[in-house]
């Protein structure tokens, strides 16, 4: 009997354990700079710099997105809301935007609605931290009515 309580004692032990560690979510809160080798942009060549910043809490990440390209710089910003209700926004080129996200152990998935002048669009958005914390991918899909792509985004933790 005592060999019985002592391993249902243990298996508690360590299903507590996996339970805890799976229910820490990922802290993306920091600058993180565009890795252009590790990158996939698809039909289009990256840009020539792109940084994130990052500030997040336990109800809402806030990323400030400044990009350099030939067509000129551009900045956005965008908060997500990580209770599951939509946050609006204010894309590239002014387009609304309605985003929701969900943010777990697995990472941060976002999901965008946006209304421009040629029509509507909608992008997600998955977001995976590496073990050191120190790489930041972005998988993204969006789709028009020009189509579908997808980028491959990695970010390198700037200190």
């Amino acid at each position: 009997m005592q060999i019985i309580k002592s391993l249902l004692a243990a298996t508690l032990l360590v299903v507590g354990a996996v339970s805890a560690s799976a229910q820490s979510v990922p802290n993306y809160t920091g600058t993180w700079e565009l890795n252009a080798a590790k990158s996939n942009f698809g039909q289009f060549p990256p840009p020539g710099r792109m940084t994130i910043t990052v500030e997040q809490t336990a109800t809402n990440i806030k990323t400030t997105q400044v990009m350099s390209s030939p067509q000129g710089d551009f900045t956005t910003n965008v908060d997500f809301s990580l209770d599951g209700k939509p946050t609006s926004g204010t894309g590239m080129g002014g387009a609304t935007t309605s985003t929701t996200a969900k943010l777990d152990a697995t990472g941060l998935t976002a999901n965008t609605k946006m209304t421009m002048q040629g029509g509507e669009m909608s992008q997600t958005a998955k977001w995976l931290l590496s073990a050191d914390g120190k790489t930041l991918t972005i998988d993204q899909g969006m789709t028009s009515q020009m189509g579908e792509m997808s980028f491959h985004i990695v970010f390198d933790k700037k200190p």
